[in-house]
């Protein structure tokens, strides 16, 4: 349920968990070209989330696997002793890693035999935080679990092939239920789930999905999705809403969405720029979202968007520009026994 948009508050949807999330988040999949490999950009993000707290955002989103949960922690615990915010206005995402699927591991010497447990209790101290507001299964792939000198990562073989792990996704599921149980996880949902996915956590759930947090843009609208999940209250969370222009392995021979001559048009009749029509359309459309930068201009500028209205034939035009296309297809997983986009 959409709530109605007010001159000086961010809209939010209310989750079926009863949290109300802001429609309007920060990513934080911050990470910069480091002599050819991908690093977190730590320093960046601990900034980028403080300016971003001062100016009104209230939706953080995380992951174990961005390697910044700590930077994050940091910036959010100065803002709480600055007064700029109380814990409670703040909305914090983070995720499950995709080893630690298995809620019983036999014969592994790990910190307790509930990976998932563990896990959130490792993404807590991280944070500084008692609990998360979202707790998510960051995709539906599982690897075989492997920990050393407090580093998790994949097991791969001798030609470096990630070995791949079954786990039943109701069981992972029921694992973060216990979470909710504990007072550690405020809500839970997933990311890059298909339908047939929801579905078996629907069929098995006692806590349904509140999210599934997916690519989502005007060249993706993935609208046979966007429907399940409105059929079932779950909400779509976006990332990349503008189809991430400056992601750091971008190729030149990608298409560009911020470049297309259709939000060109509309952002000049605006006076807007074409990320700001972007951001705007994916709301107007349902979809929460969660732009990253750590550009304060960026920052800013992505938040400044509810000032103007499109208008019926504007939308309409946005709407043809769905083509299908993902600018993260994730085809290194795509031998994965429970990879999602081979439905």
């Amino acid at each position: 349920m959409l709530t109605k948009m007010t001159a000086n508050a961010v809209p939010h949807v209310k989750l079926s968990s009863g949290l109300h999330l802001p429609m309007m988040g920060l990513g934080t999949s911050q990470f910069v070209n480091h002599q050819g490999a991908s690093v977190p950009n730590l320093k960046g993000t601990r900034e980028a989330v403080e300016y971003a707290i001062d100016i009104g955002y209230r939706h953080v989103d995380t992951a174990y696997s961005y390697g910044n949960e700590a930077e994050i922690g940091t910036a959010i615990r100065n803002k709480i002793q600055q007064g700029v915010i109380k814990r409670e206005d703040l909305i914090v995402t983070t995720k499950l890693f995709h080893n630690l699927h298995r809620a019983d591991v036999n014969n592994v010497d790990f910190r307790t035999p509930d990976l998932v447990l563990g896990s959130i209790k490792k993404s807590l101290k991280n944070l500084q935080l008692d609990y998360v507001d979202l707790y998510l299964i960051h995709a539906p792939m599982s690897y075989q679990f492997v920990v050393s000198d407090e580093k998790i990562g994949y097991v791969t073989d001798a030609n470096g092939n990630r070995l791949y792990d079954t786990v039943d996704h109701a069981d992972t599921w029921k694992a973060l239920e216990e979470l909710v149980d504990l007072g550690l996880a405020k809500s839970i949902g997933v990311s890059n789930f298909n339908i047939r996915q929801l579905q078996h956590l629907l069929d098995n759930c006692r806590i349904k999905p509140a999210v599934n947090q997916v690519e989502n843009h005007a060249y993706l609208m993935q609208p046979q999705l966007y429907d399940f999940c409105l059929k079932n209250d779950i909400a779509i969370v976006g990332f990349a809403p503008v189809g991430s222009p400056g992601r750091w392995n971008k190729t030149k021979e990608e298409l560009v969405l911020t470049e297309d001559p259709i939000v060109a048009e509309v952002a000049k009749r605006h006076s807007k720029s074409p990320t700001q029509v972007l951001i705007r359309y994916m709301i107007e459309r349902g979809r929460a979202v969660i732009p990253r930068s750590t550009n304060p201009v960026h920052i800013k500028e992505n938040f400044e968007i509810f000032d103007f209205e499109m208008s019926k034939s504007e939308m309409s035009k946005l709407d043809g520009l769905d083509r299908n296309l993902r600018f993260f297809p994730f085809t290194q997983f795509k031998d994965a026994p429970q990879f999602p986009f081979n439905d």
